[in-house]
């Protein structure tokens, strides 16, 4: 049943994926540029930034995305791809928004003061899985919520698989087992507030620190996704992993410079409306597959033993953490922002899926 639920996602997210291109600031000037024009002849490279590293699972469609740009583009398209080597993903946001580079994949946990509101995509318990979390913010972006992303042009938006607890030394079972325990967050008070909900400390690390902090004991235990266990190796250090406890999802987005993008004649933004959503999926379908073949890869390797909680006690964790959505809808408000309003819809957007 669990498989079939995700092959119906994945259908329903290629039905979504051409809402893309209506997302105000998504879409391209109707009129193409002349052929026979000057600027119909002209090349335009643009830099592209992942903070992953080459062979990880995120960077999925960079392959597909940039070869596609250029096929479709005659070359007039032509890309520079960093993986994990341009900077860190701290420095993303200004590097994208005063055009150090063209294009980057960036999450709002690497700017957590710049999409505010976006951090809802990250709330403990609120989304069964990745992919009604990407429907989920798919639609609230159509819906105009996310002012923060007016700066830049908004290609295609990225999820990660669905994040579940992993420990180095200790075999938490209970909530009560997870007290005194510091576990790596990725920033964000979304974040913190969870894992302290949680009865744990939170130490804020980049993800290119975790495993050195995991395997000299900074940290005992990270809330991470499978790939990231396997991609980054922190299954040489974590020696448990509860696989019936997913905390949370989280999406990324590819921007793109404001400028970069007006730039650029009619037609090739047109070229890269139309890849970008053919990316989306693509990275979609990717990921489905990827996520089952990671969890037999950890348990086949049986250097980090996955074991479940129960249905119970997996309840108790979700009670423990039922303020953070609130807590955090109301520090919006607070703020002149709808975090409330936002909340209310997400939660009727993923009732839809989940009826």
């Amino acid at each position: 049943m669990r498989k079939k639920k995700t092959l119906v996602g994945i259908i329903s997210l290629v039905l979504l994926v051409t809402l893309l291109v209506s997302i105000p600031g998504c879409s391209s000037n109707e009129a193409a540029t002349d052929p026979s024009s000057t600027a119909s002849q002209q090349t335009y490279k643009l830099k592209i930034v992942s903070g992953f590293t080459e062979g990880h699972t995120a960077n999925s469609d960079f392959a597909f995305f940039t070869q596609e740009l250029a096929k479709r583009s005659n070359n007039r398209i032509q890309t520079e791809v960093y993986l994990g080597t341009l900077g860190t993903t701290s420095e993303f946001y200004d590097m994208v928004k005063d055009g150090v580079v063209d294009i980057v994949m960036l999450g709002d946990a690497w700017a957590p003061n710049q999409f505010p509101l976006y951090a809802v995509n990250m709330l403990p318990f609120e989304y069964p899985n990745w992919w009604i979390l990407t429907e989920t913010m798919v639609e609230l972006t159509r819906m105009g919520y996310f002012s923060e992303l007016d700066p830049f042009k908004l290609l295609y938006i990225k999820p990660t698989l669905t994040m579940y607890p992993f420990f180095t030394d200790k075999k938490v079972t209970r909530l009560e087992d997870l007290k005194g325990l510091v576990l790596r967050s990725s920033g964000g008070s979304v974040f913190t507030d969870t894992t302290t909900a949680l009865g744990a400390t939170a130490k804020s690390l980049p993800g290119s620190e975790t495993y050195m902090a995991l395997s000299t004991g900074q940290v005992r235990g990270v809330i991470t996704a499978i790939d990231n266990l396997v991609d980054r190796k922190f299954y040489e250090t974590c020696k448990y992993g509860i696989k019936d406890a997913p905390i949370w999802s989280g999406t990324f987005f590819m921007l793109m410079n404001k400028d970069s993008w007006n730039r650029l004649p009619a037609d090739l933004q047109l070229v890269i409306d139309e890849v970008s959503q053919e990316a989306y999926y693509y990275f979609a379908r990717a990921m489905q597959q990827a996520e089952e073949e990671y969890w037999v890869e950890v348990e086949s390797s049986g250097l980090t033993e996955l074991y479940t909680i129960g249905s119970e006690e997996y309840e108790r964790w979700k009670q423990a953490c039922a303020n953070v959505a609130s807590d955090w809808a109301a520090s919006m408000d607070a703020k002149g922002m709808k975090g409330t309003e936002i909340l209310e819809q997400a939660r009727k957007i993923v009732a839809r899926y989940t009826e």
